[in-house]
């Protein structure tokens, strides 16, 4: 496995100001009218099929509707299909982000509106409250589909405030168009919406990052942080580290020598005193003990590790391990995105026996 990066020693690093007030402005409206830019796309992510340009004249409202947009791939796979949305509160509510998620299905009966051949799920992605923007939905594994084949791509409202999507009549995409029915609440047909006049407006293609993170969890931390470019080797604000491990310890992306947000500290257990360090993780990632002594989350592809060791260079002895503490110790700690948990990992040994003991963290790409 190739070493990425190292992160810490003696497990010190001093927390961030927490930017979750500072929102990007956004049109206070139902409609967010006007030309939109391109999907904030990272270069590994290759759209095949597209609306242009990307003029929001029409808008559809998630939660009662079942919804969506079709089209026709010109590539064997499906990796990842884009939106745009707006989440907008409305006064004395205090909603929390709205959670969204697209599913890929063969067929819909028009009658009906019922879809069928269920291809896959994506990932759920949150928008944050009172923020417009492409939320970009990936499929947990590339979607065979047969190039040239109309598919129906539903968008749905999972939990959280309502969002809107944004569409325009059917004259700039000529593979699909939209589709919407509404349920009735009284039990009677449902309502065919008629919306074959019009288009979401989306994006979709093949591609994955190399991390093995989806896109759209990089979406739901980055809009909190005022992001709004998703490559995972970018560096907005030029301190040397790239995005992906910025979005491993929640640190601030748009701040140059900001650091992780966490604590080292000594706790008892036992009767004794043992060096501990409580840090940002993303909340996704199943962090688990290693016949080493370490404790490693992460993906297939990429790997978060927390190591005990003896020194700088990391050297170690049989037996020497982490721990970690649950629940985690993060009083005072501050406010971290809806898509991270604070963990805290101990060593196992006492400071008593260990008094230059170092807790190291490093990311590392490949496979073991």
């Amino acid at each position: 496995m190739g070493l990425l990066v190292g992160l810490a020693a003696l497990a010190v690093f001093a927390s961030v100001a927490d930017d979750d007030d500072d929102v990007p402005p956004f049109d206070p409206g139902i409609g967010f009218e006007g030309i939109l830019p391109n999907p904030p796309l990272p270069s590994y992510l290759i759209a095949d099929q597209r609306t242009s340009p990307h003029g929001v004249r029409q808008v559809f409202n998630t939660p009662a509707t079942l919804m969506g947009q079709s089209f026709r791939p010109t590539q064997p796979t499906v990796d990842w299909v884009a939106f745009v949305f707006q989440n907008h509160t409305q006064p004395n509510t205090t909603p929390g982000p709205g959670v969204l998620r697209v599913s890929l299905f063969t067929s819909l009966e028009t009658t009906q509106g019922a879809l069928s051949g269920l291809l896959a799920e994506s990932e759920t992605v949150a928008i944050p409250s009172n923020t417009t923007a492409w939320l970009i939905f990936s499929f947990p594994q590339s979607v065979p589909v047969t190039p040239g084949a109309t598919y129906y791509c539903r968008v749905e409202h999972v939990s959280g405030y309502p969002a809107w999507v944004g569409g325009r009549l059917h004259d700039f995409y000529a593979g699909g168009r939209a589709f919407g029915y509404l349920p009735n609440p009284f039990g009677g047909p449902i309502q065919n919406l008629n919306w074959g006049q019009y288009d979401l407006v989306f994006a979709t293609g093949t591609g994955r990052g190399k991390t093995g993170v989806t896109v759209g969890e990089y979406l739901q931390w980055g809009l909190s942080r005022g992001l709004r470019d998703y490559d995972e080797w970018g560096d907005a604000d030029e301190d040397g580290e790239p995005l992906f491990i910025e979005y491993l310890r929640d640190a601030d992306p748009r701040g140059a020598g900001g650091s992780a947000k966490s604590r080292w500290h000594v706790v008892e257990a036992d009767g004794a005193r043992y060096l501990a360090w409580t840090v940002a993780t993303p909340a996704r990632f199943d962090y688990r003990s290693t016949a080493a002594g370490s404790i490693r989350g992460g993906t297939d592809a990429a790997a978060d590790v927390f190591a005990p060791a003896l020194d700088v260079q990391g050297s170690r002895l049989p037996g020497f391990g982490l721990l970690e503490v649950v629940p985690a110790l993060d009083e005072g700690l501050p406010a971290i995105s809806p898509a991270h948990r604070y963990r805290t990992f101990r060593l196992n040994e006492p400071v008593a026996s260990r008094p230059s003991a170092f807790i190291l963290n490093c990311v590392m790409l490949g496979e073991d």
